[in-house]
Parts: C-alpha cells; structure tokens; sequence
C-alpha cells in the first residue's frame, strides 16, 4: 500500500447537525479509502489538539486535493 502522502486527499463536508449527514459522511470516508488510494477527513474523526477548531477545519480543507459536499434542498430560517 502506499504511504499516505502519495494518496488522493478528500475533505468531505455536510450539515454537520443531522444524524443521517453523520452516518452518511462516515460511511462515504469508510467506502473512498477501501480503495487504498484515497485519504478521507471527516471533521468528527479529528484528533482533540490544541489547534482552534475553526483552523483545524480550514487547515484541513487547504490540504484536500478533492472537497465533497454534501447538500440538500432544505431552506433554512432566513433563506429565501
């Protein structure tokens, strides 16, 4: 298997307050890195540092080579 520098780096984002976005998102991670190629973050897979949460998100979103996004058509409060 290669080393982890050599693969494909996934940011894979969505509405992080609705269960079944959480499912999804941990699913999709477990399904792109079976491939062997693929490295996924997820933001409730991150390690507690002392990084502000914000950064680390942002940080990690910079390294990505690849961003999913996970949307529906939900209007929220406000939205027209």
């Amino acid at each position: 298997m290669s080393d982890v520098d050599d693969k494909v780096k996934v940011f894979i984002s969505s509405d992080c307050k609705k269960t079944e976005y959480r499912v999804l998102r941990k699913s999709i991670k477990i399904l792109l890195e079976k491939t062997g190629f693929i490295k996924a973050y997820v933001f409730e897979n991150d390690l507690a540092t002392t990084i502000d949460a914000e950064d680390r998100f942002i940080d990690k979103l910079d390294e990505s080579d690849v961003v999913l996004f996970l949307i529906d058509n939900e209007l929220k409060n406000g939205d027209i």
